[in-house]
């Protein structure tokens, strides 16, 4: 999915994204939910930053150009085997 398309839809009505727990599916195979508003966009508009953690603080990053591969705005659009946890 190209930027542009990334973008309208993350400027649109959505609730958040789904991601693999450390933004990369040889790490952990865990796919979380993360809500929009807990989600930044990078200062070149090509990926969504996700601060996380405790005592952290750990970040994820989800380029855009991997979009299918580390995360989706649908879960069914991930490909490969992951576990949603909720």
């Amino acid at each position: 999915m190209d930027s542009e398309k990334i973008l309208q839809i993350y400027n649109g009505d959505i609730n958040g994204i789904y991601g693999y727990m450390y933004g990369n599916p040889k790490c952990d195979k865990r796919v979380l939910f993360i809500k929009k508003n807990d989600l930044e966009l990078s200062r070149y508009n090509d990926a969504f930053l996700y601060i996380w953690g405790f005592p952290g603080p750990d970040a994820n990053i989800y380029l855009f150009k991997d979009y299918g591969i580390t995360w989706a705005f649908n879960i069914d659009d991930i490909k490969g085997e992951y576990v949603y946890v909720e």
